[in-house]
């Protein structure tokens, strides 16, 4: 019939027009697509250091926009050095200089001591937050350290020591064993002789850690200084040997 004739050229109409808009939409792709390649052809992506791969922000085919801030497409470390960052209070950071001797322990393995020196403290402080000591200041001391076998990790937890002072192949006694102090600096302290009676001298000393004392003067090696009294005894307790 004259309708169903009518009908069927106004459908052929209607497609030929969706095919010419789909052309014309292939043609603006098309344009989309050589304008990317030309601004790709502009763009490169280069890193700054060689390293390995600790982590990666943008994963493929995510959109980056670079407008408002540099984004971060992956994190890059080099792990044959470490730079360790030990938090060290107000209190405590005038002992501190640059070369000093320090070293510490990883959690996983304590009995291992990484030795350096240390570099810098970085002037400015970080203050801690209520759960860190009522908001204390600390300072960041920085060193680095080698690490060929890989054997230390970003963002791992270490325990450090800072070396204040250092004697080798000296003679010490135990801290207990010191009496008071006089003015010269000196402290007394009781001596068992060989005899059996018990002496005092003044011994000077230099280093202390609280646990042991170098001796500079007043004792000699091998003799043994009394470090208290036994309960209930006029006798001293068993001497230690300086």
């Amino acid at each position: 019939s004259k309708f169903d004739v009518e009908q069927a050229a106004t459908k052929v109409r209607t497609l030929k027009a969706d095919i010419r808009a789909l052309a014309a939409q292939i043609r603006q792709t098309k344009i989309g697509v050589e304008s990317a390649r030309t601004k790709l052809g502009y763009t490169r992506i280069t890193a700054p250091i060689d390293g390995d791969v600790v982590s990666i922000a943008t994963q493929e085919g995510q959109t980056v926009i670079s407008i408002q801030q540099v984004p971060i497409i992956m994190t890059l470390a080099k792990l044959d050095t470490m730079t360790v960052k030990a938090q060290v209070s107000e209190a405590d950071v005038v002992r501190l200089h640059s070369g000093q001797k320090v070293y510490f322990t990883t959690i996983g393995d304590t009995e291992t001591r990484h030795f350096g020196n240390l570099r810098t403290i970085q002037p400015t402080p970080e203050k801690g937050t209520a759960e860190k000591a009522n908001n204390a200041i600390f300072y960041n001391a920085l060193f680095e350290i080698p690490n060929p076998q890989r054997e230390l990790w970003s963002d791992m937890t270490v325990m450090v020591s800072f070396i204040l002072n250092e004697a080798k192949h000296v003679l010490v006694m135990p801290v207990l064993a010191l009496g008071e102090k006089d003015k010269d600096g000196r402290y007394a302290v009781r001596v068992l002789e060989k005899d059996g009676a018990v002496s005092q001298r003044k011994v000077g000393i230099a280093f202390n850690d609280h646990v042991n004392a170098q001796i500079k003067e007043g004792l000699a090696e091998g003799e043994r200084v009394i470090t208290g009294e036994k309960a209930n005894s006029d006798k001293p307790e068993t001497p230690e040997k300086s």
